[in-house]
């Protein structure tokens, strides 16, 4: 609320592209396919009021990525075929942590939306 709803879409969508720098490269193309996703994730958060309808969008663009995109890229190791390496047992924690933190999150939000609702 501080900034106009533009800047703030584009300092969020900067900041998502370089949160995937670390695990997708800090090469331009990829930096800039992940702040026009921030973008677009940034809009539809602005204008429906709300996170929820971006996280369909990206669960559907992670399978993409997961089942079109990595099985195909010859750089990145295979768990299946190459064994869990160090990176893959950080990400599956990260994974497990923060789905874990998520669904807490949600619990406590409906807990509050639930109050707000009766008035409480």
């Amino acid at each position: 609320r501080v900034f106009p709803a533009g800047i703030a879409i584009a300092m969020s969508a900067i900041l998502f592209a370089l949160w995937h720098g670390p695990t997708q490269g800090f090469f331009w193309s990829k930096l800039l396919f992940y702040f026009l996703v921030g973008m677009d994730f940034g809009t539809i958060a602005y204008l429906t009021q709300s996170t929820l309808p971006a996280i369909p969008v990206h669960i559907l663009g992670d399978l993409t990525f997961f089942f079109l995109i990595w099985p195909y890229d010859a750089t990145r190791p295979q768990v299946l075929k190459d064994g869990a390496n160090l990176s893959f047992v950080v990400f599956a924690a990260q994974a497990i942590i923060f789905t874990a933190l998520t669904i807490v999150a949600f619990i406590r939000l409906a807990k509050v939306a639930e109050n707000l609702r009766a008035g409480k």
